[in-house]
């Protein structure tokens, strides 16, 4: 491929960053420092410029796990492809076909992993019946019924036509990409992820035969000072909506290079970067990654045991290890009852019922039978707790991995005295902890008996070492009645 369509893909990699940046960037001297090496890098062409600053976007990446969505892993691997073709002065094809690669994996693991009952069911698979729901409530709600009951279906055969095009008919799969892409932007919130949608639009162009500098210039060029300072104005009311925005200018060159035939056939993909890839899909099944793995919205169980995939069997290791003693997985997974910490109760299990949009769409949801209360603690994981509204503070019971209580424990430490009751097993637990943060008491009722806890008890144990705290964060299950078990109303 000619040069020039790595210049193309330099200005739509930089126009994304910048608007990303303006949108939800750090405004501290990192960010801004970060932010203006972007800014020359989209008017200097030069390649090792351009590495720098995306290796500086991966190594913050990096440094924000275990807290960063599935859109931005995504990132971070396709970063990283960049970064071998500039370093290595690799070709564009090498480039084209090894992203390439690596979205058609992403997109075939975000259905596959929606192949479970908790989201084939209507009842249960809530966040995605709530996509329709809120279309319907804005233009039609009489069918919001019908709306809620086909959606899952619909969106696992979608995403997987997303998937078999892109690797099978690259330019189709792009323009179908765009599409879904774009309808999730219209969605109301709080499901309209458009900062999604931003994050991976540059990769889109690479499904072209060729994009030409030519073809993309006079658009980024326009539309880059106009959009950032747009965001920067009105990012803390509505970053989804700017991000809409900023998706929509960069589809006007990336599709116009959809259109166009021939070019140069690609390279063969690199194969690290593909298996890399291939593991990374394959988290859920390990039970490694919970929060950033390529199961967006699947309500997918990826610990307890078992789980609720039908062809997959989910958390592994921490299944295999839950008896382990000095095992970071031992304990298994815990139900907490209740807690009396506002630290515990900000982050878990993340009710934000009263965010949703527009009015009238939760009565729809109960007319229709599906549930009536939307959980997301990832969200409060990556963008923060502060200012956590009390209506967002409604208290349900929730099902953790051990390991993710006593995180819970250690970041509820030194905020003040509370008490803590969870189900372990045919165990139950109730824990006073002290202003200072130490177990002020610790007793078990077990089959009638009670008794003061072993050395061994979950919420004695230590925080987790370092490393298991940056890579393995798991999300919490609401446990509701009538759920029979299943994974309802929750999201990413």
């Amino acid at each position: 491929m000619p040069d020039s369509s790595f210049e193309a893909y330099r200005l739509l990699w930089c126009f994304q960053a910048l608007a990303s940046a303006a949108i939800g960037g750090r405004y501290d001297a990192t960010g801004l420092a970060h932010a203006s090496l972007i800014a020359v890098v989209a008017a200097t062409p030069s390649r090792p410029l351009w590495a720098a600053a995306a290796a500086v976007r991966v190594g913050a990446t990096v440094s924000k796990v275990p807290a960063v969505w599935d859109s931005m892993y995504w990132q971070l691997m396709t970063d990283a492809a960049l970064l071998w073709c500039l370093a290595t002065s690799q070709p564009f094809s090498r480039l084209q076909a090894t992203v390439r690669a690596q979205m058609a994996v992403f997109y075939a693991a975000s259905a596959f992993w929606k192949l479970n009952t908790s989201f084939l069911d209507p009842r249960t698979s809530w966040r995605l019946g709530l996509r329709p729901a809120q279309h319907a409530a804005l233009y039609a709600p009489a069918a919001a019924p019908w709306a809620v009951a086909v959606a899952p279906a619909a969106t696992l055969a979608v995403e997987a036509l997303v998937a078999l095009a892109l690797a099978a008919a690259p330019r189709a799969g792009g323009a179908l990409r765009a599409a879904f892409h774009g309808a999730i932007c219209a969605t109301p919130p709080p499901n309209n992820v458009a900062t999604f949608a931003l994050s991976v639009a540059p990769q889109l162009a690479l499904f072209a035969p060729r994009v030409d500098a030519a073809l993309v210039r006079p658009a980024t060029a326009a539309r880059r000072g106009r959009v950032a300072r747009a965001a920067r104005a009105r990012r803390a009311r509505a970053p989804q909506r700017w991000a809409s925005v900023a998706y929509v200018a960069l589809l006007g060159p990336i599709l116009r290079a959809l259109r166009r035939r021939g070019g140069d056939a690609p390279a063969r993909p690199n194969r690290v970067f593909v298996a890399a890839a291939l593991v990374y899909a394959s988290t859920p099944c390990l039970g490694v990654l919970e929060l950033g793995a390529p199961n967006m919205y699947a309500n997918l169980r990826s610990h307890g045991g078992g789980g609720n995939h039908l062809l997959l069997p989910t958390g592994l290791l921490p299944d295999f290890f839950r008896d382990a003693a000095g095992s970071v997985f031992f304990g298994g997974e815990v139900v907490v009852e209740a807690t009396t910490s506002a630290s515990m109760r900000d982050a878990y299990p993340g009710d934000l019922t009263s965010t949703l949009e527009p009015p009238g769409v939760v009565d729809l949801l109960g007319a229709a039978g599906a549930p009536t209360r939307f959980f997301n603690a990832a969200k409060r994981r990556v963008l923060g707790f502060d200012g956590v509204a009390p209506a967002d503070r409604a208290f349900a019971p929730f099902a953790v991995p051990a390991l993710e209580l006593r995180r819970a424990i250690a970041d509820a430490r030194g905020t003040g005295a509370f008490e803590l009751t969870y189900a372990r097993g045919d165990r139950r637990v109730a824990v006073s902890f002290d202003r200072g943060g130490a177990v002020a008491r610790c007793r078990v009722a077990e089959r009638g008996r009670r008794r003061d806890c072993a050395d061994d008890e979950v919420a004695l144990l230590p925080p987790p070492p370092y490393w298991a705290r940056k890579l393995l964060l798991y999300l919490p299950y609401p446990v509701l009645d009538g759920d029979g078990g299943e994974v309802t109303c929750f999201g990413p």
